[in-house]
């Protein structure tokens, strides 16, 4: 019996104490910080500030202003795959999902993977169709070098639409957890055939696994805690919604008014709504998100150490 089946057979009645997740976010509030700087710099500010400061304030063709814009959107993230991609083929195994075998990648990193390609062909539309092939083997290359790729006149539309694109596709998937009670293929440490959980559970479980250095030892943790608390279980299912629903409906309506106002006037506050809205509507829902949780989490804590006191006085009478 391998090591999840026999955490599975552990009746949570039976735990001592509410299993406990080995990564306290109040202890890396200056990484965390950091980190997130650094994303939404790279990913929402600097393409902005670039996009308006080069095409307002400087005699550049808008050939070269895409070039420019393009280059640098998504450099963190190409950085960070790459990373990513170096820690889950180690090895030793370390950050691997539970069960895989080496050079098995987690969703996470098949989806950033997926994510890149698409912000590389949005930004970068080709005059030649033939040429589509040979470009997206090389969709990290043209990801940095997009250069002379642009249509003539340069397209505000497609350069605008990555973000909203990337939100509405990953909120689909949020939503499709939902539908099915057993997981077609593997996803992460979810062997295909197992009972289904819900997306935000496997981005919880890969970040934090791998970005956040926790390793095998957090995947671990976080599917005994799963396993273990209805709360616990409840609480990521009614997130998923809530993070599905709503990244489903903010990209919807910016696909929307970005593609559907193209032709009114120079159509440039496209580029700001399409590279800020959604970082701006992501940092309100992690706001409240932050906020319900630790309620949730509080909840959960009395609900387990109250049942332990009633399985207490069972055993005592």
């Amino acid at each position: 019996m391998d090591k999840v089946s026999a955490r599975a057979s552990v009746p949570p009645g039976r735990q001592r104490s509410l299993p406990s997740l080995p990564y306290s976010p109040a202890a890396h509030k200056t990484g965390i910080a950091v980190a997130w700087t650094v994303i939404v710099t790279n990913s929402c500010a600097l393409p902005i500030a670039l996009f308006y400061g080069l095409w307002y304030g400087t005699s550049l063709s808008k050939r070269l202003v895409f070039a420019i814009v393009t280059a640098t959107a998504g450099v963190a993230s190409l950085v960070q795959a790459c990373v990513r991609l170096w820690k889950l083929l180690r090895e030793d195994g370390k950050y691997r999902p539970l069960g895989s075998r080496r050079g098995w990648l987690d969703f996470y990193q098949i989806q950033t993977i997926i994510s890149i390609a698409v912000v590389a062909v949005s930004c970068s539309v080709f005059r030649d169709h033939s040429q589509i092939t040979s470009q997206l083997m090389i969709f990290a290359r043209q990801t940095l070098l997009s250069v002379s790729t642009v249509l003539t006149p340069p397209s505000i539309t497609l350069l605008s639409i990555p973000l909203s694109t990337l939100v509405l596709l990953s909120s689909l998937q949020l939503i499709l957890s939902h539908l099915s009670s057993r997981s077609p293929i593997r996803i992460s440490s979810i062997a295909a055939g197992s009972p289904t959980r819900p997306g935000v559970y496997c981005i919880i479980e890969d970040v934090m696994a791998v970005n956040a250095s926790g390793g095998v030892a957090y995947r671990e943790a976080l599917d005994e805690r799963y396993r273990a608390s209805p709360r616990f279980r409840r609480m990521l299912w009614r997130l998923n919604w809530w993070w599905g629903c709503g990244g489903t409906i903010v990209g919807a309506v910016l696909l929307g008014v970005i593609v559907g106002s193209e032709g009114e006037g120079d159509g440039t506050w496209r580029v700001g709504v399409g590279w800020g809205v959604p970082w701006g509507m992501a940092a309100l829902g992690a706001w409240g998100t932050v906020r319900w949780v630790r309620r949730e989490l509080l909840r959960e804590r009395q609900e387990w150490e109250s049942g332990m006191e009633e399985r207490a006085e069972e055993r005592t009478e």
